[in-house]
């Protein structure tokens, strides 16, 4: 079974485009009680439909003894267009994700 943990919402703004509040919520998911996933999520509130979201997904084994390498990262972008949903999946480098500046990894 999966469990959502949540650790940290803020908010910050206001968003340049529309002066609205973003939010960003970040989280362990734990299968079966173990570490599984860390997610983080960006949007902003009352214009998901105008700006989409934003959502990171760090994979692998977590853990004492594990490093940076026995991870990776996956983004999705969320975002609406008419008449459909629709997400991009990308999986970054190393070298990319390591510039997301709330990951920090052990």
């Amino acid at each position: 079974m999966f469990q959502f943990e949540k650790m940290k919402v803020s908010d910050f703004g206001p968003c340049e485009c529309c002066g609205d509040v973003s939010r960003r919520a970040t989280g362990m998911v734990r299968r079966d009680g173990d570490a599984y996933a860390i997610y983080h999520v960006d949007w902003t509130t009352q214009q998901v439909a105008r700006h989409g979201a934003e959502f990171y997904l760090l994979l692998g084994r977590f853990g004492e003894g594990t490093t940076a390498a026995d991870k990776f990262l996956v983004a999705l972008h969320f975002f609406i267009e008419p008449d459909t949903l629709v997400s991009w999946w990308l999986t970054l480098t190393k070298r990319q994700w390591q510039r997301i500046h709330w990951l920090v990894v052990a």
